[in-house]
């Protein structure tokens, strides 16, 4: 995202800006998730990390060439594959990756999931195409698609969450997250943020929301003000 001296003043008056941050040990974060009071990270040329709250990252035994969004049901970790468009599932307790799912929803290549998110009231997921165009769509356990939709203010994602039932949703170009009501696919919250090349987020067991930059390789907390 290219911004002008004054415009970038402008923003980061008006952003919400991070509690604190945190430098990776590795180059590129990509997305991220909170789980079991650790950070599971992609990153790296698509590799997958472990990561401590101090940054160290201990890389896994998995990569593949374009992971760009990972989420969890509470049991396996999901990771999306962008450019040949694959869902990897991987088992966070052995360490290992049980199957692969194609994902094909009739993009080109370089134009598969860019983010995916578990929704655990339904057992479903949202997964959504980055942009040109950007697409969400809603799945099954078995990553069938039961709706295709898009949101009216929302043109470029780049990461998604939930936290008690709330669903998030990131976006890059726009600095932005978004609170999101999936039944009426209206944005009922939004929340500019100081952070460059936003590329995932994910909320720990105090919602804190943690957000990772690409270019300024770093994870940053942020407490989202609520009314």
């Amino acid at each position: 995202m290219f911004l002008s001296l004054f415009s970038f003043h402008v923003w980061t008056q008006k952003a919400l800006k991070p509690i604190k941050s945190i430098p990776t040990s590795f180059t590129e974060p990509s997305d991220l998730l909170f789980l079991n009071d650790q950070f599971f990270v992609l990153g790296d040329k698509a590799g997958f990390f472990i990561m401590d709250a101090l940054g160290k990252g201990d890389r896994q035994d998995f990569q593949d060439l374009d992971l760009e969004g990972i989420t969890t049901d509470g049991q396996w970790i999901y990771l999306s594959e962008e450019t040949y468009q694959r869902i990897w599932v991987w088992d966070p307790k052995e360490k290992k990756v049980l199957r692969e799912i194609p994902f094909k929803h009739g993009g080109g290549r370089n134009e598969g999931v860019e983010s995916l998110v578990f929704l655990p009231d339904t057992k479903e997921f949202i997964l959504a195409t980055e942009k040109d165009p950007n697409l969400f769509f809603r799945v099954d356990e078995n990553f069938e698609i039961k709706e295709q939709f898009t949101i009216a203010g929302i043109s470029e994602v780049s990461g998604m969450a939930v936290y008690q039932s709330i669903w998030y949703v990131l976006s890059d170009e726009a600095s932005t997250i978004y609170q999101v009501d999936l039944a009426s696919k209206r944005i009922m919250r939004e929340w500019l943020i100081a952070v460059i090349n936003a590329e995932g987020i994910t909320f720990d067991q105090q919602g804190n929301a943690w957000v990772c930059s690409d270019d300024m390789q770093k994870v940053f907390q942020f407490k989202l003000p609520v009314p």
